[in-house]
């Protein structure tokens, strides 16, 4: 009975551990001397001569590996929670 609430607890936390996100680490302290911590404005500017239809595409191809990203996330979302119910379901 006790290994049974000790495995539920684990199996909360390593869910409220995946569903939460994580911090964001600067790339300046994980390289801090083999990457530059500024680069020129210039380079992260679209260049002049990009069309319209250029952005365009770039927004979408953004927009749909955002989706797929949103999509794969709640798959495995589901995933974890239907074997998380079989586990539990087999008292």
């Amino acid at each position: 009975m006790i290994a049974m609430g000790l495995a539920g607890l684990v199996v909360v936390v390593l869910l409220a551990i995946a569903i939460l996100p994580g911090k964001k680490k600067d790339i300046a302290t994980l390289f801090p001397t083999s990457l530059p911590t500024s680069f020129p404005t210039s380079l992260m500017q679209s260049p002049p001569n990009v069309n319209l239809r250029q952005q365009q595409l770039s927004e979408e191809a953004e927009a749909v590996a955002s989706d797929y990203q949103a999509r794969a996330q709640d798959a495995w979302l589901s995933e974890v929670r239907s074997k998380a119910s079989k586990y539990f379901a087999k008292d």
